[in-house]
């Protein structure tokens, strides 16, 4: 896996900011960075850009130590040169089996 570009970690940090104002005033919602794990019912492992997600997926409450064994319900992908259309529409159909909202 080669670094990501200036460029992409520039967009990531605007994302970032953006999804930290957003679930500060909608309490309801949770969101993560890419290096956080989820579970797609595939059994894929995924780790968006971003995602979001409500709490009720969280069981109890409670936030997972390792990974999340639930798809997120918002998934950030920020594409780079090196993407193949055909990788994205791979992974793309992964979230999309798995209820991901929007991707």
């Amino acid at each position: 896996m080669t670094t990501a570009s200036f460029w992409h970690e520039i967009v990531l940090a605007r994302l970032m900011a953006y999804f930290a104002a957003y679930c500060g005033t909608h309490p309801d919602w949770l969101w993560v960075p890419s290096n956080a794990v989820l579970t797609m019912d595939s059994g894929n492992w995924r780790l968006p850009d971003v995602s979001m997600f409500k709490k009720q997926h969280l069981p109890g409450g409670v936030i997972p130590e390792t990974r999340a064994e639930f798809a997120p319900d918002i998934a950030f992908k920020i594409l780079s040169p090196g993407n193949s259309p055909s990788h994205i529409q791979r992974k793309r159909k992964d979230y999309r089996e798995s209820g991901v909202i929007q991707v």
